[in-house]
């Protein structure tokens, strides 16, 4: 889970708060002390304190706890886990209380709480489980609609947390809006505050899982196909490639688990990015190179179309450069190689021709590499889809000869 910098707007030190029994506030003079260098107050003294202060029927006071809890929960956090510093504001009944200031119609009550539920979602299941349980979500949605980017930012922290904590939750916020939110944002990015968009990529890769993509309902799982694609094909043309290599990385990661049990190449062709997710194959961060070839080898399985879309943008170069430099793809290149190796004959041809056909028998036949690499298995399934296309497309026999697919490689067929 990821936990929220509490920073938005400024706000005095916690070290400055005191509440008397009353709910009444007193200030200490700001130079006595200032929120760096302050000792982290103790929480059997500080949190019974909040906890009188958001009761109070004083605006004031109830704002003044709000600060302070949020100033807390921003120091202490790095001193202790998150579980431990969020649990007294479940077991004090200081929760219901913030959660009620989200209907407030008060312009100043609304930012101040937002980031307080961004780190009672980071707790555990059941601290996040309270924030569902209590009905917010739909809550939130409304005023990611309705607000600041600041606010946008903090909801889509509280949707992100929640679907990344446990099955059972991540299907309530999905049905709840989660899913929506990150959406807005992913189609039409260039209108968001930059840090929106690749928080709302790791809300939708933190929603979706490779069992039915992630999302039972097929509407939604449709839409998000389209604005992931489109979406990524910005990221991909972008000139700051550092910036948005983690954002790239969620986003793409999303995307192929839709694949598992849907067909993404429409929209991979409609939206321009098969070369960009050919181009993943090449990436140096071995995740984001194993979902690009994934994502070739989805593609690859889905017609005489999409092969030609993929030969076309040198999708044999970028798996030849898998193969030779990455032993753990060896499977995965291996299924799409074999796919390839199923299409056209004019297709087969140029996997013939290809550098990784040389690399695929070398593998079948064990000449390089390890006995136990599960990639032989699958580079032998390659060896007999060349040999059935032969069967069907006498022309390509001249190929496979010159290639000496009929050479001491091809033991690996006996």
């Amino acid at each position: 889970m990821i936990e929220t910098e509490i920073n938005h707007p400024t706000t005095e030190g916690i070290a400055n708060l005191s509440l008397d029994s009353a709910g009444e506030s007193s200030t200490a003079d700001a130079s006595t002390a200032s929120r760096a260098n302050s000792p982290v107050p103790n929480v059997d003294k500080v949190y019974p304190a909040i906890a009188v202060g958001i009761h109070s029927k004083d605006r004031d006071v109830r704002l003044k706890a709000v600060d302070d809890l949020r100033d807390y929960l921003g120091l202490e956090a790095h001193n202790e886990s998150m579980n431990k510093v969020v649990q007294p504001i479940i077991m004090l009944n200081i929760l219901p209380a913030i959660i009620e200031m989200l209907y407030s119609n008060d312009p100043e009550v609304v930012p101040k709480v937002t980031p307080i539920l961004c780190n009672v979602a980071a707790g555990s299941s059941e601290q996040a489980s309270a924030i569902v349980d209590a009905g917010v979500l739909p809550k939130l949605l409304e005023l990611y609609y309705a607000c600041s980017w600041e606010i946008k930012f903090d909801v889509l922290m509280v949707f992100g947390n929640v679907v990344s904590d446990s099955e059972g939750l991540r299907k309530i916020a999905i049905e709840q809006g989660a899913c929506q939110a990150a959406i807005d944002v992913l189609r039409r990015p260039a209108e968001h505050e930059p840090r929106l968009p690749e928080l709302a990529a790791w809300v939708v890769k933190s929603a979706t899982t490779t069992e039915n993509g992630g999302l039972t309902d097929d509407d939604l799982a449709l839409e998000l196909i389209d604005v992931l694609a489109a979406f990524i094909a910005k990221l991909i043309s972008s000139d700051n490639n550092t910036d948005i290599f983690e954002t790239l990385t969620d986003a793409a990661h999303a995307f192929y688990r839709l694949s598992v049990h849907r067909d993404v190449s429409e929209a991979i062709i409609k939206h321009g990015v098969v070369r960009g997710i050919v181009l993943l194959c090449k990436a140096d961060d071995d995740t984001l190179r194993e979902v690009g070839v994934r994502l070739v080898m989805h593609m690859s399985g889905k017609g005489e179309e999409c092969v030609r879309e993929l030969i076309e943008a040198e999708c044999l170069d970028a798996l030849y450069y898998c193969i030779e430099r990455h032993p753990k793809t060896h499977a995965l290149v291996c299924f799409a190689a074999a796919n390839i190796a199923n299409s056209s004959s004019l297709y087969v041809e140029a996997l013939i021709d290809s550098s990784l056909f040389s690399s695929v028998s070398e593998l079948a036949s064990n000449d390089r590499w390890d006995e136990e690499d599960i990639g032989r298995v699958h580079a032998m399934k390659v060896i007999l889809a060349l040999a059935r296309s032969a069967s069907r497309y006498p022309e390509l026999m001249d190929s496979l000869i010159v290639a000496d697919y009929f050479g001491e490689r091809s033991y690996a067929l006996l």
